[in-house]
C-alpha cells in the first residue's frame, strides 16, 4: 500500500495534496502509512499543508470559446 514513484511519493501522499480526505482515509484503512517520507522527507501530512485546489475533471461547456478553436 506504500509504493511509492522515483521521488518517493505514494498515493496517500497525492491523496492529502489534492484534498481527497475520502480517497485518504481508505488509504490509511488499507495500510497506507502517513508516517512514510519522500525522497526531500516530507510526509503526507506535509503534502496536505501544501493543498491545492482539486484540479477539474473536464472544462464546462461555456469555457470553450473561440480562442480555443483549431484553424
Amino acid at each position: 500500500m506504500d509504493q511509492s514513484n522515483g521521488v518517493g511519493q505514494t498515493a496517500l501522499m497525492f491523496a492529502r495534496l489534492f484534498g481527497r480526505e475520502q480517497v485518504a482515509e481508505r488509504l490509511r484503512q488499507h495500510g497506507a502509512s502517513e508516517a512514510k517520507r519522500d525522497a526531500r522527507g516530507r510526509t503526507a501530512e506535509d503534502w496536505a499543508r501544501t493543498q491545492s485546489a482539486p484540479a477539474p475533471i473536464a472544462a464546462p461547456v461555456s469555457a470553450v470559446g473561440s480562442a480555443n478553436t483549431v484553424r
